[in-house]
């Protein structure tokens, strides 16, 4: 793909669309390819540019959602090494913290995990894995987070990212925070701290370490 090409797909093509695009006749996805200049540009100018742009607005009709997302799709089909995943991961992490997000925000960052690690998953960066999930449990114990979140963590569950987690080897050791997170989630409503139980703290459970299980 060249450079035009990259920056139509993220800016006049639908989320949608550029999934049926991306996707042969049999229905699995494409493999991109990019000269690594282009892959660069992508990484660290576009990307950090719609990151930016994203984090200003603090609304749930984010303007550049859709643009982010795209460049995402696209980044998880092409070949990047476990550094340039590592960018990509930090700049999700950071967004991440920094406002309130829809399901689709959430979508996209369990797809890309999802198809980097079915493609490319010796150059997964294990330790930004890690990072983003302790990410996502700080944002459940401070209640930094918008409704649309606490469906996305607690009522449907980000179990595909914790999958990965496990299968990269991932352990949660913070015993402080996992002690944090059930003292928050004990002041739930009964039917939401069963639903926590069968998301969220199952698939912490799933990837921590002994002393915390117990």
């Amino acid at each position: 793909l060249t450079r035009l090409e990259l920056y139509s797909c993220i800016k006049y093509i639908d989320n949608k669309t550029l999934s049926l695009i991306l996707r042969k006749e049999d229905k699995k996805l494409l493999s991109l390819s990019v000269q690594p200049k282009e892959l660069d540009w992508l990484i660290n100018t576009v990307l950090q540019n719609l990151a930016k742009s994203y984090s200003k607005f603090a609304t749930f009709l984010n303007p550049i959602e859709g643009k982010l997302i795209n460049a995402l799709k696209l980044l998880s089909l092409m070949k990047i090494t476990t550094e340039q995943d590592a960018v990509v991961l930090k700049t999700l992490n950071d967004i991440l913290k920094s406002s309130y997000h829809n399901l689709a925000f959430y979508d996209a960052i369990s797809e890309y995990v999802v198809l980097r690690y079915n493609t490319q998953s010796e150059t997964l960066s294990t330790d930004s894995i890690k990072t983003l999930i302790y990410t996502i449990l700080d944002k459940l114990i401070s209640r930094n987070l918008g409704w649309y979140e606490v469906i996305a963590i607690v009522n449907r569950g980000l179990a595909n990212i914790f999958s990965v987690a496990k299968k990269l080897g991932v352990n949660i050791e913070d015993d402080s925070k996992v002690d944090k997170l059930l003292h928050e989630i004990s002041s739930y409503p009964n039917t939401d701290k069963a639903r926590a139980a069968e998301t969220i703290l199952y698939d912490l459970y799933r990837i921590s370490t002994e002393k915390n299980r117990d």
